[in-house]
């Protein structure tokens, strides 16, 4: 019982320790809360992003759906520092219905210096004209449409208008499409096809709660994308690479 208490005040006290994991390229990631620690893991530690961020190009523009800390935005930034340190950063729209993420996030990039080149758009990947629950958890990375998990509140939010919002940000198109979304990523291609048309690559994370991998691998190719790489974590999880077809992978 002593050790569960000593491990509970450990994660209480996290916020007052500043603790940062500072990257050779000078990107500076905060681990301030428990839900922290873990998207750190998933993002940087078990490699699969940057797994599929080494099969392309270094993006010029980004779109990060489902942001979070903007800790995949960042990781984008230090693959940029390594492989194309010429090149300047991409420039970025980071999206997420959580309020709080989205405050977080503008903290990390302006804490990063790179709140100049993304903008923040606090919006929910719903039902085109719908308005829906959206159930925010403690666990601030499992918030979702579908679910109540660790359940703190639920929002009632407006779908964002996708296609819209991302022809004013990339007139000329997107180099890369990040959607972590816990289940909504199934909204996006059935509602918002245009938007995802506009991509011409996408790294998707897959929840088999709100359909099958089959119906979201059939979905990418019906709107022309070729699937790259696919790294299944568990049998309702997986994240993917989906190229458009006739782009050209990196190396």
């Amino acid at each position: 019982m002593f050790e569960r208490f000593k491990k509970s005040l450990a994660w209480r006290l996290l916020p007052c320790a500043d603790l940062r994991f500072n990257l050779p390229s000078g990107i500076s990631f905060p681990i301030r809360t428990r839900q922290e620690a873990r998207l750190f893991q998933e993002v940087m530690l078990a490699g699969i992003y940057a797994r599929l961020l080494d099969l392309l190009p270094p993006p010029r523009t980004l779109a990060d759906i489902g942001c979070n800390a903007a800790f995949f935005t960042l990781l984008v930034e230090d693959r940029r520092r390594q492989r194309a340190p010429e090149q300047a950063p991409a420039r970025g729209l980071l999206l997420d219905a959580n309020p709080d993420c989205v405050t977080r996030a503008s903290r990390y990039l302006e804490m990063n210096r790179m709140a100049g080149f993304n903008e923040m758009v606090c919006g929910l990947i719903g039902r085109k004209g719908q308005t829906m629950d959206f159930h925010v958890s403690s666990a601030d990375g499992h918030s979702s449409i579908f679910h109540q998990y660790c359940h703190r509140e639920t929002l009632r939010l407006p779908s964002l208008d996708l296609e819209r919002l991302l022809a004013a940000h990339f007139p000329n198109g997107i180099d890369l499409l990040k959607v972590d979304i816990e289940g909504a990523e199934k909204f996006l291609v059935e509602d918002w096809p245009g938007a995802v048309r506009r991509c011409r690559a996408v790294i998707l994370e897959w929840h088999g709660f709100a359909w099958s991998w089959d119906e979201a691998s059939l979905a990418f190719k019906d709107l022309g994308f070729e699937e790259k790489l696919v790294v299944r974590e568990n049998e309702n999880q997986s994240t993917a690479l989906f190229v458009r077809s006739g782009e050209t992978s990196g190396q």
